[in-house]
């Protein structure tokens, strides 16, 4: 069970509310005649009663991406302030504090211990197992705390269209996701639900996977798969053809018998390639040199006289001994430059004969093994083999996935029809307390309506088409329309409360934020109800209410709720919640 005690901050930024059991009434009023300078003092609206419930729903973990209480200006509200919320928690006191600066960063204390958290997640999952802790034997998977809190705190912007969608429609939940906690009140587990949309959205990528296979193998629909199947028992016979035709070739025995001499002839004509690319190489290297230039004796001659006469005993050497190193340097360049140069030609010119002789061995070989055509066949279908095989392999490969995918999701599915059979039955043994739970709302909607025209059941949604796994179906007469839709979640919401099997599981804490957008009458009639049910249930119920919308029928004493008793805070136009006017951040 969880009972709010008082909310409150440090330093102090707002007046603290102080809880009780039973009804506490959050009231938005207007400045008082005396007082009223503006015609902005007559509204209600505004004034802070959805902020200071923000601020329960802050202290009680709702994610700061939806809180409003994130988007407050710094300079109207210091972020360092610790927002406190004290509670008790299945008779334990507890406190949590939090701040806008470091809202992962909370802290709780539990009967005077205090525990400092990293992140908004562990306090979360303390919470958890501080409220499941009298319960730890139940066989059924339960929500966190915070999936438990949320349908108890209805998000205003959630419109109160829906019993089981609480929170802001604008954040697109889905089904499965809402679904838990209300299959959890009514004892079924909602494991299942949560093992279909795993499955769910296994079968979704898979298609997803299927889809684009297929587009691929059928060419973007041009064809369909049967098609495809019959073009691929087609291209494994024309290739089963080809390729008995190779083995035929291969298999032949004068193939075998020659085919370790063609290895050696190929291994040969190789290595002899290799060498005449060298041998090549280099002949292109040596006639790419400069040719020696072939200087005339006279010339020689000459310059040796003139340096003789110049430098006297200094050269020693006769003009004869001159030229015999010339014709030395010069027999040594004709042998680097020619001779090295014909012997590179004529080993080349081995080679290619040695060459042509290989050629003609392998030729005779061939044409041996060639005399029923197989090399015809080889040379003819080996181009066309090749690529036809790599189509089949791809396409194989293709339909294989495909087929592969297909049967995945035939098993997904079959999982998933199997888990939605457990939880008709699961459901099915509830019908006792749905039964129950259809009385218990009669009950409240003929005394708020005037008659007993209700009917709720939980049903799975199997249809492909339906993105939901559950339905929890509530009608009443005449719902679809604003007013009415809001009386029926009100009706649903106190009925979990009252109904001897839900409230076993629930926490026994709910808050309205502007529910009563309804008609006068149906207004009354809940104030009415809400004041019998007080003595005779252990609830806590916080409803934020304009004043204005109950003054006449309060001065008629019409509402036997005593609403001054009742009221733990109200606020004007003048005396705000956070006693500020201010726009929130974007």
């Amino acid at each position: 069970m969880i009972k709010l005690i008082k909310l409150y901050s440090i330093p102090q930024t707002f007046d603290p509310i102080e809880f009780k059991d039973g009804i506490n009434l959050i009231l938005g009023e207007k400045v008082s005649e005396s007082k009223t300078e503006t015609r902005k003092d007559r509204k209600t609206n505004g004034v802070g009663k959805s902020m200071s419930v923000e601020f329960i729903n802050f202290c009680l973990f709702k994610g700061e991406d939806s809180s409003r209480v994130m988007k407050i200006p710094f300079d109207k509200f210091a972020y360092d302030t610790k927002i406190c919320l004290d509670l008790t928690i299945n008779s334990k006191k507890v406190t949590i504090e939090r701040t806008i600066d470091e809202p992962d960063k909370p802290s709780i204390e539990v009967d005077g211990e205090i525990n400092l958290y990293k992140t908004a997640d562990e306090a979360l999952l303390y919470l958890t197992n501080l409220f499941y802790a009298k319960n730890k034997e139940e066989k059924i998977e339960r929500p966190s705390f915070r999936e438990l809190i949320g349908p108890l705190i209805r998000d205003e912007n959630s419109e109160f269209k829906d019993i089981v969608n609480c929170y802001d429609l604008r954040a697109k939940i889905p089904n499965s996701d809402l679904i838990k906690t209300h299959l959890y009140l009514f004892g079924i587990d909602p494991s299942f639900v949560k093992e279909i949309k795993k499955i769910l959205k296994d079968v979704e990528e898979k298609a997803q996977t299927q889809s684009h296979l297929k587009k691929r193998l059928t060419d973007s629909g041009k064809k369909k798969i049967s098609d495809v199947k019959a073009e691929l028992n087609a291209l494994e016979l024309e290739l089963s053809r080809v390729e008995d035709s190779l083995n035929k070739f291969r298999t032949e025995p004068v193939f075998q018998q020659n085919q370790e001499t063609l290895v050696k002839i190929d291994s040969s004509i190789e290595q002899l390639r290799t060498k005449q690319i060298v041998l090549r190489y280099e002949l292109r290297r040596i006639e790419s040199m400069p040719k020696v230039e072939n200087v005339n004796t006279g010339d020689i001659q000459i310059v040796y006289d003139k340096f003789k006469d110049g430098l006297g005993e200094i050269v020693s050497k006769s003009i004869s001994e001159v030229l015999d190193f010339k014709k030395k340097i010069e027999k040594y360049q004709n042998l680097l430059v020619n001779e090295r140069a014909d012997e590179i030609r004529i080993d080349i010119k081995k080679m290619q004969e040695e060459l042509n002789s290989f050629d003609e061995q392998r030729a005779d070989i061939l044409i041996h093994i060639d005399k029923k055509d197989s090399l015809s066949v080889l040379k003819e279908s080996f181009y066309t083999y090749t690529k036809r095989k790599d189509d089949l392999s791809s396409t194989q490969a293709n339909l294989e996935e495909y087929e592969r995918v297909d049967r995945e999701v035939d098993v997904l599915k079959l999982k998933k029809d199997n888990l939605f059979s457990e939880l008709d039955a699961k459901i099915f043994e509830t019908t006792r307390q749905i039964k129950d739970f259809n009385k218990t709302l009669a009950e409240i909607h003929e005394y708020i309506m005037g008659n007993a025209e209700v009917s709720f059941d939980i049903s799975t949604a199997k249809t492909a088409a339906s993105k939901q796994i559950s339905k929890l179906d509530l009608r009443i007469p005449d719902d679809g329309s604003h007013s009415v839709d809001r009386t029926k979640v009100f009706i649903y919401d106190i009925g979990l409360l009252m109904n001897k099997n839900t409230k076993q599981r629930h926490p026994m804490f709910l808050i309205h934020d502007n529910i009563f957008d309804v008609d006068q009458d149906t207004l009354i009639q809940s104030l009415n109800f809400l004041s019998e049910q007080e003595s005779k249930l252990d609830f806590q119920y916080i409803l934020t209410l304009n004043r204005d919308k109950i003054e006449n029928e309060e001065r008629k004493k019409q509402i036997k709720l005593k609403i001054q008793e009742h009221t733990v805070a109200s606020f004007n136009r003048r005396s705000r919640f956070l006693k500020t006017d201010y726009k929130e951040l974007d």
